[in-house]
């Protein structure tokens, strides 16, 4: 279980990197919906959109990337940021009192 999850996240920071150096300007607007299509067209990985949209949920929160203000979930990354991007997403188990 934990050799698909790694291999999740290293298609997702290969679809980020792939859509980063597409990009023509200095930021890109980070989508679940993106990050799928890249997924399934240029690695041909089908992965349910609501799993990328919560992993990228928990990126950007890592990350403290800015949220922008729209009803699907989109984050702003610039194209300096990847270097220093943490993809290591750890779930913490919160305790129900």
């Amino acid at each position: 279980m934990n050799e698909k999850k790694n291999e999740f996240v290293e298609n997702v920071k290969k679809a980020i990197q792939y859509l980063l150096k597409r990009q023509i300007g200095n930021c890109l607007v980070l989508s679940s919906y993106k990050v799928s299509s890249v997924l399934k067209d240029r690695f041909g990985t089908d992965i349910n959109i609501s799993k990328v949209g919560r992993f990228i949920s928990k990126f950007a929160k890592v990350n403290k990337l800015e949220r922008l203000t729209t009803n699907v979930p989109k984050f702003k990354i610039e194209k300096k940021q990847f270097n220093r991007l943490n993809f290591d997403i750890v779930k913490k188990h919160v305790k129900s009192a």
